[in-house]
Order: C-alpha cells, then structure tokens, then sequence
C-alpha cells in the first residue's frame, strides 16, 4: 500500500477520484482498492507552537522582569485536528511509501514533514507537485523525491518559531512598559503588523508635513510644414539651468526667458522613433489584487472578499482562491477554448466572449512562474451561478473578467517620441500616444483608474511622421510656460496599502537587502513583499478591528494607540529591512547554509535588543495615561485601600490587601453584593449597567433583574397566552421564554392579539403624547405603516 498525505479533505477527494475507479472513503482517509493506496488528509496545520508559560508558569504574568522570555521549542497536536492526526498515523502506519500532496510551498512542506516526524514515520517519500486539481493525472506522473524539499519545510518551521517569539516578547514589552508609564492599554505587535503601521503612519507623517514647491515646465509644439504636429515637447533641464533640491526650475524669469527664445525659432529634430506598441491586459487576479479591485469598486473590505471567494471555491465555481500568484501554467491555456464555451452559457459574457480568440497566449501564460497555486480564476462548473448572492455573483464576474480579458484584441497605441535641440543647445523631448484600437480596454473607458488603464482614452488617427526627419529643422508652432505645484503623497486607502506592502523593496534603501528582496520575488509580480496574500488579510483586518487604523472616507490612518506602537518600537522592526534580512535568512535554511536553531538564536538576540530599548521607556501620549485614584477599600471586612484600573470596559478598583477587583460607581469602587437569584438559586452579583444604573445579574442563568432601594426585585411572572411558556414583566411590557418574543401588556397581563384588519400579525398597545397636557392612548396594528389600522 502507497500512503498519500494531502493538505484538505478536498485535494484528497479529487486526487482519488483521478486515479483510482474503485474507492470508498473511511474515517479520516480514502481507501483505493485498485490502485492499492491510502490516502488521508490534513487539516491546516495539525500541530502547534507551545506558550511559553507551558513551560514556565511564570510566564503567565506580564512583567518587564520576566523579558525577554524565552523557552524550548515544541510543538504539540492542535486540539481541534488531534483526532484526524490520530487518524493519519493509523491509516499510514502500515504503507510501503508515503507520497506529499500538500500546497507546494514552504507553508505546505512544513504541513507535510511536521505531521510525518510527529506520527514517527520512517517510509521513504515522494513529492507531487499539484498546481491544479484539474492537472493531477499529469502530476502524478512525475513524482520528485520528498527529502529535495524538506529544507523549504524548515525554513517555514523556522519562519513560525521566531514570529511566535518576536510577537510575544514584544507585545508583552510595549503593554507592560505602558502600564509602568501609567497607560492600560494592551500594544499588541507583530513583524508584519508593525510593518503595515508603520507604512500607514509615515505616509501619514509625509502628508501632513507636505510642503508644495512651486516650479515651472516649458513645453513646445513643432510642426513639419503640413499636417503633422508633435506636441507638449519638454524643456530638459541640464547643470546650467538653477534648480532647487528637487531638481525642478523654480524661477519663472527663467522658464519665461527660455519660452521667449524658442517661440517661432527653428529646432534642430535629433531624435525620432514611432512604434505601433500592442498593450495586453491586466494579468489574473491573486488574492490581494482581486481584494484592492473589490475595494476599490465595491467598497469590500479584504476580510469580506475572503470570505467571498471561499464560498466559490466551495461551490466549485473558482480556483484555489488564497494564492500569491497572478499567473497561469501552460497547460492552461490548452484548456482554454473548453472554458471559454462554458463561459460563454452565462449572460454577462456571452456577448464579451464573441470578441475572443483561444488560440492568443498573453504573458499571463508562464507555468516558470506558477509555483505552489497559480491565478484565481473561473472553473468550468457554472451550475452553482444562480445560487450566488449578487455580491458573490459581482466578485465571481470580476475574475472571469480578467480571465476573459486574455483573450480579447490587445490594445494598439502609436506612440511618438521625439528630441529637438534649439540653437543656444536648448533641448526638448515629447511622447505622444494614440490609441489606434481599444481591444480589451473597451471594457475599462468610464473607469480611469482601473488597472493598465491609459491617459488618452479616446481613439485617434496617428501621427504622420514622414515628414519628420532627423537633422532637419522645424518651426516652434506654439510654446508655453506651465505653473506647476508638486502634491503631496495621497494618504492609503485598502486597495493602495494592499498593493504597497507588496512593492517595498523601492523604499529600502540598502542595495544588498533591495537586491534580496527582489531576487524572493523574481517570479511574481510583487517587488519586495512582506506576508503573504492570505495572512495580510487577517493582519490588516485586525489593525482595523481593533482600531490601530482607522478608515475615513476610504482614507486609512492611524489611530492614537496605532501611532503609539509606531513611536513605541524602533524603526528596525517598522519598517520593511528586518523583514527582508528575516527572508535572507530564511532562503540560507533552504540552500542549507543555516540552521533552523541558529536562525531562531540570531533572532533571539535581536529581540532581546529591542525589548532592552523598550524597557528604557516609551513615549506615551498624555490621552493614554490613567490618572490612578486611590480610596478605601468598600469591603467592610477589609481596611486596605483600592487603587484605580482602566480597563477594556472602563474604569475598575483593586484593594491592595484582599486583592478584590471592583466596579465604579459614579466615580467610586462599588462594593461587590451578591443575592440569590430567584430562578436559579445561583449568586446573582449587582452590576453598573449603562448611565450608570444598577441592576442584578445572574453567574448562574444569566438573567437579568432590576434593583429597587438595595434590594433584588423578584420579577412578576404569567403564562404566555400564545404558547403557554412563562412570561416575564419587563419595563415595557412581557417576554415570552418560549418563541414568541415581545408581548404587549393590557390591564397587567401579557396580550397577544390578531389584527382584525389585516389578519396578520398581533395588536399592539401604545401611548401617544398628541397634547403636552393630554395624553391620547390607542392600539393599533404592529405593521401600521402598511395596515393602518387602530382601535
């Protein structure tokens, strides 16, 4: 028997449908009599990093003593996957050879190996490299060894270790040293989180301290006598022209001199070039790429995209949806003209696809540069389209949008370029573009800022240039001198953040971590990205979710606790540097030049660096300190004092003799009293409620009671008169337990009545104040906007 280890349930599914005619599926694993294999499945991953306070139990406090922490590497069965990890050893435990089907990335291997070191495995092992389920059959026929790829495992292993200790360490830094300076929030940081805030904070910084420079542009005209004008031919500022910092003519005198100089002057044509360039359309989407366009369009948060196209994943109508890459293999461009006629069967594409051709190859087509998933893009399973919701249907139009789109004409531009030089050496140099034939990019004309979109949207006869020839002079036709003022960087919104975090390798300034940076993503479109598609996802969720940034008008900034982070760590770890030495480091685990243990113990000592700085004090905002009031403690058994908290949910009191927490109460520790409760006998405790009221609630049943001078007040109870389940008297009228909800009060008693107009749905009692002095009351129906009626 061959084992096969596949990272979901649903890979393995398919991998056994491709190969095996006779199979039947077990607990935890599918059984293929006739190809005399076994294969299980994992869930995620199947084992996780120890807490530290595992092994220390000190570790539990939050305490700058106790930091930097460190503690054994171990990782142990994820409870909520134990019993399928329990399986996979079962099933494999008696097979000749075990063959890895997970994701084929660095995140896959460690699945694979993490779980087959676990399990104490000893078989030997094979490698499959899956890109798509559709291509299993072709896979399989060129298995790989297992142990060429087992380094890419550790590297990932390596990756989860130090994230888990950089996290801790220094979330734990920045909160205990906060609560020292007098602030009680929780910082929280991460290596990639603190990267996202410190991208939004400095371009935040950069646009509020903008300063715009005004500057000059001299542009000309030239004609060749007929009918052929290149225009907006720039002045090319050389050492002689005086220039500010920027390099930008500031002095109008100048700009006006030059202006003056050439206007009707001939200039001497040095250089002409006219190409027919034939543009292709944007690639395919990856995940971050499709969630700044559902952005952008749709005002979907990432999250929510994620969401989206899992469930057409699940549906079958999409690829594998949480992919870094935005590029296809060749074989999927065989399958082309078989998508494209099922695409064609629904409505939104069936006219866009007449326009088609299969048989065109863009470089979206590249299988060099698919590695673990290629592109989302559409299946040939259509039946599920009717059951999307709108929002599912638009997100799964949008990438068989871009799917279709490599197909369609290219784009064809003229585009002119151009150099003339003056008598006095003056030169100038122009571009002009002419759409000649808009192809796919009809479908972007009303959306200019749509990806690959060009500035000149409307379709134009192109230039004559015969009669331009080089060494020959032409008649300055018009000139022209333009006041300019530079603009300040646009503060992010999701779809630019999400785009940036993916390009930083041009904000780092060092050659040799830019060069590393871009050598990690020589086969993708990202330049320099940190995370990945499906982790950037939650991490810039969770800034939002917890206010670190914040989004305003679709612009995105930080908030004060996010700036307080930013200000709070060292530059080091904000910005993308640290990141691209981690990914250095990590490509060494992979060639086998570093070890796993002596990564993690570089990384060891750089947070123990940082947390040292951090313990030295940060800087606080006076709006985060907790000014502390310090009374007696209102426990009339004790005699300590009390001193005050800020805590997630307000303002709270802690006697420094019994230890007890209290609430406040009007600015005062409010002694902790306890009743029984009357439903289920449990300690029901008086709590502070909203406006500060007091009411009793229950440890027990969770219910809820009001207080009346002190005391609990025992709620009044009645049978409902719908379903005869017990009704409680609430201030407004009666509750029923069972499933009626809210019922109306007349004469005391819960009431329950059909409209005799409508028939629909019950009575309901209410006052009107049409008078200030009278008060009118009536009944009327529940849905009175649409019924009407009252009594």
């Amino acid at each position: 028997m061959i084992g096969v280890i596949a990272e979901k349930p649903e890979v393995a599914n398919e991998i056994a449908r491709t190969l095996s005619s006779d199979y039947n599926k077990k607990d935890g694993h599918i059984v293929c009599h006739d190809i005399s294999m076994i294969i299980t499945w994992c869930v995620g991953n199947m084992l996780e990093l120890d807490d530290p306070e595992v092994f220390n139990p000190d570790y539990k406090r939050w305490d700058l003593s106790l930091l930097p922490m460190k503690w054994p590497v171990r990782f142990s069965p994820n409870p909520k996957t134990k019993k399928q990890l329990g399986l996979i050893k079962k099933s494999l435990s008696g097979t000749s050879k075990i063959i890895n089907a997970c994701d084929i990335d660095g995140a896959g291997e460690w699945i694979f190996w993490s779980c087959y070191e676990y399990c104490g495995f000893k078989q030997p092992v094979d490698r499959v490299l899956i890109t798509d389920n559709n291509l299993i059959a072709a896979a399989w026929e060129k298995l790989k060894p297992g142990k060429d790829f087992y380094l890419l495992g550790q590297s990932e292993k390596a990756r989860s270790i130090v994230d888990q200790r950089f996290g801790y360490n220094l979330t734990r830094a920045l909160s205990a040293q906060a609560k020292k300076q007098g602030a009680s929030e929780t910082l929280n940081t991460g290596r990639v989180q603190a990267v996202f805030l410190g991208l939004v904070y400095r371009r935040e910084l950069a646009n509020a301290n903008f300063k715009p420079t005004d500057h000059f542009i001299v542009s000309i005209d030239v004609s060749d006598g007929y009918d052929g004008v290149i225009n907006n031919c720039k002045f090319v500022l050389n050492e002689e022209i005086p220039t500010n910092e920027e390099g930008l003519l500031t002095d109008k005198s100048i700009a006006d001199t030059i202006q003056a100089t050439v206007q009707g002057e001939p200039v001497k044509l040095a250089v002409i070039k006219s190409i027919e360039k034939s543009d292709e359309p944007p690639l395919p989407f990856d995940l971050g790429s499709l969630q700044g366009e559902c952005a952008r369009l749709m005002n979907l948060r990432p999250d929510k995209v994620l969401k989206i196209t899992q469930a057409l994943r699940d549906k079958k109508c999409i690829t594998y949806n949480r992919t870094d890459s935005r590029y296809l293999t060749d074989e999927h461009h065989t399958e082309a003209p078989a998508l494209l006629r099922t695409l064609a069967n629904v409505d939104s594409f069936s006219e866009l696809i007449d326009f088609t051709d299969p048989s065109r190859k863009t470089a979206a087509f590249n299988s060099k540069k698919v590695s673990a998933h290629h592109a989302i893009v559409p299946t040939q399973n259509i039946s599920q389209l009717d059951s999307l919701s709108d929002v599912e249907f638009d997100v799964y139009c949008l990438i068989a949008r871009n799917y279709i789109l490599q197909f369609m004409p290219l784009r064809v531009r003229q585009v002119v370029t151009a150099e003339f030089v003056h008598s006095t050496g003056a030169r100038f140099k122009g571009s002009n573009s002419a759409v000649m034939a808009h192809g796919w990019n009809a479908l972007f004309l009303n959306d200019s800022d749509a990806e690959g979109m060009s500035i000149d949207e409307e379709l134009a006869d192109p230039i004559d240039v015969s009669n331009f020839i080089e060494g020959e002079d032409y008649t300055v036709v018009a000139s022209d001198t333009k006041a300019k003022s530079t603009k300040a960087p646009p503060l992010y919104t999701i779809p630019t953040l999400l785009k940036e975090v993916t390009q930083t390798a041009k904000l780092v300034t060092d050659p040799i971590i830019k060069a590393a940076l871009l050598e990690k993503d020589k086969d993708s479109t990202e330049r320099g990205g940190i995370g990945t598609s499906a982790t950037r996802t939650p991490i810039l969720t969770g800034l939002l979710d917890r206010k670190f940034l914040i989004e305003s008008k679709k612009k995105i900034k930080t908030s004060l606790v996010g700036r307080t982070i930013v200000e709070a760590l060292p530059d080091v770890i904000t910005t993308p540097e640290q990141t691209a030495i981690w990914s250095m480091q990590q490509r060494q685990i992979e060639n086998g030049s570093l070890s796993v243990e002596q990564f993690v113990d570089d990384i060891e000592i750089f947070i123990a660096e940082q947390v040292e700085v951090i313990k030295q004090g940060i800087a606080l905002p006076k709006e985060l300190i907790h000014e502390q009031v310090t009374s007696s403690c209102p426990s009339a058994s004790c005699d300590g004092n009390v001193t005050s908290k800020k805590g997630r949910f307000g303002t709270y009191y802690v006697c420094d003799t019994c230890n007890q927490n209290f609430q406040d109460f009007d600015g005062a520790p409010l002694d902790n009293q306890y009743e029984p409760c009357p439903t289920c006998g449990d300690n029901a405790q008086l709590k502070v409620g909203k406006q500060s009221s007091l009411y009793w609630r229950c440890s027990g049943c969770s219910s809820n009671f009001s207080y009346e001078n002190g005391e609990l007040l025992v709620p009044v109870e009645a049978k409902c008169p719908s379903c005869s389940s017990k009704a409680t008297k609430v201030k407004s009228g009666w509750r029923c337990h069972g499933d009626c909800g809210f019922l109306e009060d007349l004469n005391g008693a819960p009431h329950i009545e059909i409209c005799p107009q409508c028939n629909k749905d019950r009575m309901r009692n209410f006052f009107v104040n049409r008078d200030p002095k009278q008060g009118v009351s009536y009944r009327g129906c529940s849905d009175f906007k649409n019924c009407g009626y009252k009594a």
